[in-house]
């Protein structure tokens, strides 16, 4: 018995091991510049532009500023991600599509009228396997938005199956939630029916009031309603830019 006992300890052990996720997708460097009415050109050839690590942006400074990324895929495959540029006012991403050997490049954001996503600012992104990728994103903090001295800079990462599982949650959550204060209602609406006395009344109001607000809540706080994160769906097609693909 302890040698059987000892056998399945080692089998959960590798079997635990085999089940342990591949190191993700991460943000290797952030760089920022505050943009001078730069070309696109001039972003990705000018090796004197001076990306230089930040935390926060400056809208005194500037309103709008060209941020040089470095993402790391460990895998041995390409990767669906999900990039998202905090503050996602009005963000456009700059990468290389790998089948086209072009730079193309993708917008979105919170103030872009085309951006059709309920949480809006997400950005699909492929990252190739084995590789560190170098993309550019053009933060516009807007001209017209009433912004702190300094607006805290974050860049996050995330593979698409993360995402969904996430999005898969919520929407369960949401689903049984709305199905709970269905069934409350059906409860309480024969009483009030019988009795008529008013707490039950309020009740009855505050049950209606939580199926209203249940969905439009959640999706406030990006937790449901996120359609799924691919290029087709979440953001307008990328736009092919008329520059040949080169080494990043």
């Amino acid at each position: 018995m302890p040698r059987g006992w000892a056998f399945l300890l080692v089998l959960a052990s590798g079997l635990r091991a085999v089940a342990q996720p591949a190191a993700g997708v991460e943000v290797v460097r952030v760089g920022a510049v505050p943009d001078q009415h730069y070309s696109w050109d001039r972003i990705r050839t000018d090796t004197t532009l001076a990306f230089a690590p930040a935390d926060s942006l400056h809208p005194a400074q500037s309103r709008r500023y060209w941020l040089r990324l470095a993402l790391r895929n460990p895998s041995h495959y390409t990767q669906a991600t999900e990039l998202t540029v905090l503050p996602n006012l009005d963000n456009t991403l700059f990468y290389i599509d790998e089948d086209a050997r072009a730079w193309r490049r993708r917008r979105a954001g919170v103030a872009v009228p085309t951006d059709s996503q309920r949480v809006r600012g997400s950005l699909p992104l492929w990252l190739p396997g084995h590789r560190t990728s170098t993309v550019y994103v053009l933060v516009d903090l807007r001209q017209r938005a009433s912004l702190p001295a300094a607006v805290h800079l974050r860049v996050l990462l995330k593979p698409l199956a993360e995402v969904k599982q996430a999005d898969a949650f919520f929407s369960t959550a949401w689903a049984v939630s709305l199905a709970v204060l269905g069934l409350l209602l059906l409860t309480n609406v024969p009483t009030y029916l019988r009795y008529r006395d008013r707490p039950t009344l309020f009740y009855i109001c505050t049950q209606l009031g939580g199926c209203y607000t249940s969905r439009p809540t959640a999706t406030i706080f990006g937790c449901y309603g996120r359609r799924p994160s691919s290029a087709s769906c979440c953001c307008p097609p990328a736009t092919p830019l008329a520059i040949p693909s080169t080494t990043c």
